[in-house]
């Protein structure tokens, strides 16, 4: 249990140094989508998610700022969501943002966000 609570303190400590304030934000798209730009969401998402593995298509960010995704509870052994009454479903929601001409993912439920390094994106009205 100690190592848990130390894990998750250096984890927020690590993330509070990547977050940002929205104050001068603006909602953005992706100028590039190569494997590596997808690569870097992933990971900033998955580091969002606690570590949780997360996939976007190739086509994510192009088009809008904002990506659903949802998060499934009550599996079976092999990963398949149970049919069972208790089944919950959450919706996660994740805007791409660009503040001080840098890009950021951000989890809309908690705020938290991540700068993204190596990517490229735009503001949009």
């Amino acid at each position: 249990m100690k190592n848990a609570f130390l894990f998750m303190a250096v984890l927020s400590l690590t993330t509070a140094c990547e977050l940002t304030s929205q104050a001068e934000s603006t909602p953005a798209v992706l100028t590039e989508t190569s494997l590596d730009t997808k690569q870097s969401i992933e990971a900033a998402a998955s580091k969002l998610m606690f570590g949780r593995h997360i996939r976007f298509s190739q086509s994510a960010f192009t088009q809008s700022h904002s990506v659903s995704v949802e998060q499934a509870y009550n599996n079976d052994v092999q990963g398949k969501l149970l049919n069972n009454p208790q089944t919950k479903v959450k919706t996660i929601t994740f805007n791409l943002y660009t503040s001080q001409e840098a890009c950021y993912l951000q989890r809309a439920d908690t705020g938290d966000s991540i700068k993204l390094l190596g990517v490229t994106c735009r503001g949009i009205n």
